[in-house]
């Protein structure tokens, strides 16, 4: 015979917690390890203290990153960061940010398919340092299909600092894509391809600051307007700069 559910009882005392469950619905009972201690095993502590380091690693990167993210969300991008830091954990005790290096915001497609990069970061040493990078792009032919005329490019820095407090900068420039011809050895003939751009910045770096994540964001646009295809938006970590 298929096992009755137990009467939900009326009478609720402080020493018992409510349950939903699928099997007996909502009733009531002692707290787990009110009478067994609970014990867990040695694979579950070593993920909660892995997770004790991780999380907040991740999130001073996220909530840095998030108002940058309005034009697209990816609900993967946060299990990937607390994985690329557990990983890590399990060998190394303290954070390394350059793990973080070639990190996509955004997972499919690859920014690559549309944008590369070639970039330069060095640290200028005067009374007040300052770092200094300049970040050339050239957008991709396939950009061509879906009639693409410029972009808006931004350069964003996440300055961290020893308790992984975030300051962040951004220079957000928009850059027309510009045809030019080059001439293929393989083919023996001029081709017409995207003309590369340059960004130059140089932002004061502030004080005890211990990394500096150099991130680029590109939203393609067509008439002056955002072109409003989420695949083609892109927000990507290029570099994790220890200072």
């Amino acid at each position: 015979m298929p096992r009755k559910k137990p009467l939900l009882s009326t009478t609720v005392v402080d020493d018992v917690v409510e349950v939903n469950s699928k099997v007996y619905g909502k009733h009531y009972r002692k707290p787990r390890g009110s009478k067994t201690p609970i014990s867990l095993n040695n694979a579950f502590q070593k993920s909660v203290a892995l997770n004790r380091l991780a999380n907040p690693a991740a999130k001073a990167i996220k909530d840095a990153l998030d108002p940058f993210r309005k034009e697209f969300k990816d609900g993967t991008m946060w299990s990937r960061l607390v994985g690329l830091f557990k990983i890590y954990l399990r060998e190394k005790s303290t954070i390394d940010f350059s793990i973080l290096e070639d990190f996509d915001l955004y997972k499919k497609p690859r920014i690559g398919n549309y944008f590369s990069f070639k970039f330069t970061v060095s640290t200028i040493n005067q009374a007040e340092p300052s770092i200094h990078i300049e970040l050339s792009t050239t957008p991709s032919d396939k950009l061509d299909k879906f009639k693409v005329k410029s972009y808006k490019q931004t350069i964003i820095i996440v300055f961290l600092d020893a308790d992984h407090k975030a300051t962040t900068f951004s220079n957000e420039i928009n850059i027309p894509i510009v045809k030019t011809t080059v001439y293929s050895k393989v083919l023996k003939k001029d081709q017409s391809t995207n003309k590369a751009n340059k960004q130059i910045k140089q932002v004061l770096i502030p004080t005890g600051t211990k990394w500096a994540l150099i991130v680029v964001k590109c939203l393609p646009s067509r008439y002056g307007q955002s072109y409003g295809l989420m695949k083609l938006n892109r927000i990507k970590i290029l570099k994790a700069y220890a200072l």
